[in-house]
Formats: C-alpha cells, structure tokens, sequence
C-alpha cells in the first residue's frame, strides 16, 4: 500500500500515481490497473460494484488507485460510513475479499495481487493525513507506506504557454495576466 499525501492541492498526487501505473503496466502486459473515488455518498455496495467493472480477469496482477475527495472531520455524522470504509480495506487487503451484505454481490482477490495506491489530501482542520489515516482507517495507516509527491515539475511548451496567460495564487485561484 502506497500512501500519497499532501495538504496542497495541484501538488501532482495523481500525476506521480499514474507515473506509478504506467510504468507497472509498461513492465507487465497482463496486469490491470483501475481507479475508484471515494466520497461522502460511497457505500460498501458501490465499491465493490466499481471492483468488479474495473477487474474483470480472475488472476494476475492488479493496480488500484484509491482517490479520497474529502476526510470527514465529524465522527458524529460519519461514524458508520468510517465503520464501512475499515471493513472495505480490511477485507480487501487482509480476508482479500470485500461482500456488500445489503447487494449481496462480492469482489475476490484470493488468486490476484493487488498493489494499492491511496491519495489524500489535506486532514481536515490542518490535521496531517497520517494522524487522520491513524485515528480513522487505522489499517492503511499500519499496512502504508507514505510517500510524497515531488516538488520538481518538467513544464513543457503547452504549460509555459498557458503560464504567460495566466497567474496561479498560493491561495488555488488563478487569474489573467493580460486583459
């Protein structure tokens, strides 16, 4: 389990995952690569719904990126939806299989490996996405390794165009520079 965070956003979390895909993919013609979103209306159903249209094949090798939308700050509001999101990775990468009791359908990993890619952003409240990782889904906080995105980017020719037109902010707007 990878675990690729950073409070920034645009800081190339997704960039360095898919660099990371590509070149799995590059290396092994037979491995399947797929992407799930995870937000506050996903269920323990529509995950393992995404499982099985994204990994069809019964073995080889499997690359899941995980994109967290949000980190819920209220364990009020989101105690279960936490509960559920736990039972999914640990099932996933422990009993390596995930059952939606409600749809009654189930994902298997049993013959498959599966190399996990999880992308957070920024803890809520400037909480660090290892404490919030430790506290809520304490299984890829144990099972993860993090790793950061770099802070050197390659600007091609498209990039230095729209960079003469525009001005990015530290605060995430971005504005002309010439009217």
């Amino acid at each position: 389990v990878s675990i690729v965070a950073s409070p920034t956003p645009g800081s190339g979390k997704t960039r360095m995952i898919r660099a990371s895909l590509a070149k799995s993919e590059e290396a092994d013609s037979h491995c399947q690569a797929g992407a799930v979103v995870i937000h506050e209306k996903t269920t323990i159903g529509s995950l393992v719904s995404a499982l099985r249209r994204k990994f069809r094949d019964t073995g080889g090798k499997h690359f899941l990126h995980v994109s967290f939308t949000f980190l819920p700050s209220d364990e009020k509001l989101f105690g279960s939806w936490l509960a559920d999101l736990n039972y999914v990775f640990f099932s996933m990468l422990v009993l390596r299989m995930v059952y939606d009791p409600v749809g009654a359908k189930s994902f298997t990993l049993i013959r498959k490996q599966l190399r996990l890619f999880v992308e957070i952003p920024g803890g809520p409240n400037g909480e660090s996405a290892d404490s919030w990782l430790a506290r809520n889904v304490p299984i890829l906080h144990c099972c993860g390794v993090a790793e950061s995105p770099s802070a050197e980017f390659l600007i091609d020719e498209e990039a230095r165009r729209v960079s003469y037109y525009l001005r990015a902010y530290d605060n995430g707007t971005i504005n002309r520079k010439y009217e």
